[in-house]
């Protein structure tokens, strides 16, 4: 459908109350220059990856070293890792029969697994001294 300019050489209209009122096609006067500036925020990427790869290297090794020791089946025992590193408080009934190697394992997967991953990168980077400016930017929390 065709706009329907009040005059045919002007571009912009002016309405109040829905009613065209003028008509313009220049605007001048104003002299106003901004430059953008691209910005990437690329650690939460980066965090997100790290936090994956940390979970499910504890769990894998978690899981198999608990098999390995008190020769249980690895899907059990997965499970027990998978449960004790999220915190969700399920078991099979494996926990009471292992040995206290296993359970250690289990107590630091459920650490891990409560303290979080985001809060141990950080902490192994805290040597890392912030510069004495930042651009101000939206963090987004990752696990």
């Amino acid at each position: 459908m065709a706009i329907n300019y009040p005059y045919r050489v002007f571009r912009y209209q002016v309405e109040i109350d829905g009613i065209s009122r003028a008509g313009f096609s220049e605007v001048s006067g104003m002299n106003a220059t901004i430059d953008a500036v691209e910005y990437r925020e690329g650690d939460a990427l980066r965090n997100a990856a790290a936090i994956l790869l940390l979970y499910l290297s504890l769990f894998l090794l978690g899981g198999l070293a608990i098999s390995a020791m008190e020769d249980l089946p690895v899907v059990d025992c997965l499970f027990e890792a998978a449960s004790a590193i999220g915190t969700v408080g399920l078991t099979l009934g494996l926990t009471p029969g292992l040995g206290g190697p296993s359970r250690a394992i289990l107590i630091a997967l459920m650490f891990f697994g409560r303290v979080g991953g985001l809060t141990l990168i950080f902490a192994a980077l805290a040597g890392k001294r912030p510069c004495a400016s930042k651009l101000p930017r939206e963090k987004i929390t990752v696990g």
